[in-house]
């Protein structure tokens, strides 16, 4: 079988690999097929200015990648079975494709709008706001104050909001120019960031979930994340799909499945296998970003990973 990855713009053999039993797909996204080597970073993260501390406060695959993101905003079904009916499920991951990445991106924040690609990064003197190409260069990117270390970002409209850790000011950006608009404040700390449809839901690294208004930023609701009746912390990177939230927790290899409502998590995803294909170096490189592509896979990045990944949710 010959997977065609025109989207991505490759056409490679499969290459098949086990890790905590499941099936994955490596394929390269630039310079030929992926061969037996992993490959190995080039840079690594430096070991301080990150979250260092605890806030406060296998299903079948196809033959062919989809090649367009639907224009309608509605996103073909990720999920390999309904996350309400299954209940504090266990799923798995397999790799579609995977994309060249900066090794100097810290990354915070991955949000496709459209068929464009945003990334927040984060580091004070280091964040930026950035459109990646399909091959993960650079279109255009503005920088973020020195004091600012960027984090979650999330599109509304044709607009780019983008949190910052611990300066509590949130920045509202034009989608196509990168113009600052606004800067909108909130209290605590700002981690992940995803817009419903209707309002934003934001982490802070705690086990809460916070509704904000969509033009004021003000507070509407909060709600507690439990898995087994105990509460889930260091939710960081968020992607809101479908009336559910996607979550990275913070320096595990685990992405949860949220009802925003209840705050249970309906499922856990296993992420492990991708740590070690991705060229990390350091132990502040981990998983993180989360981005719906619109055609039932997800990009998966990491904190200066050589790669982030197109991965389908699987039955584990």
């Amino acid at each position: 079988m010959v997977v065609e990855l025109s989207r991505w713009g490759v056409l490679c053999p499969p290459r098949r690999l086990t890790r905590h039993g499941l099936v994955l797909f490596a394929l390269l996204l630039s310079g030929g097929c992926a061969d037996d080597t992993e490959p190995v970073a080039t840079g690594t993260a430096a070991a301080s200015d990150v979250h260092g501390a605890e806030a406060s406060g296998g299903a079948e695959t196809t033959d062919t990648v989809p090649t367009d993101v639907p224009d309608d905003g509605n996103p073909s079904s990720i999920w390999p079975v309904d996350p309400r009916a299954e209940g504090d499920a266990r799923w798995g991951i397999e790799i579609v494709a995977r994309m060249a990445h900066d090794v100097d991106a810290f990354t915070q924040g991955l949000e496709f709008i459209d068929g464009r690609l945003f990334e927040s990064t984060g580091r004070r003197g280091q964040s930026r706001l950035r459109e990646l190409d399909s091959n993960g260069g650079v279109i255009r990117s503005v920088a973020l104050e020195d004091a600012l270390f960027g984090e979650g970002l999330t599109v509304v409209g044709d607009q780019i909001v983008q949190l910052t850790w611990t300066a509590g000011v949130a920045l509202r950006w034009d989608l196509e120019t990168f113009e600052l608009l606004e800067e909108l404040t909130y209290e605590g700390e700002g981690w992940g960031l995803c817009h419903t449809g209707h309002d934003f839901i934001m982490s802070n690294g705690t086990a809460v979930l916070t509704r904000r208004d969509t033009s004021t930023f003000d507070v509407i609701g909060q709600v507690e994340v439990r898995l087994d009746g105990e509460p889930v912390r260091r939710i960081n990177e968020l992607e809101c799909i479908d009336d559910l939230v996607i979550a990275n927790v913070w320096n595990t290899d685990d992405i949860i499945v949220i009802d925003p409502l209840t705050g249970n998590v309906l499922a856990s995803i296993d992420a492990s296998a991708l740590a070690p294909l991705a060229g990390t170096t350091d132990t502040d490189e981990v998983l993180n970003g989360i981005a719906d592509a619109g055609d039932g896979t997800l990009l998966l990045g990491g904190k200066n990973w050589q790669w982030h990944f197109v991965v389908r949710i699987t039955l584990d």
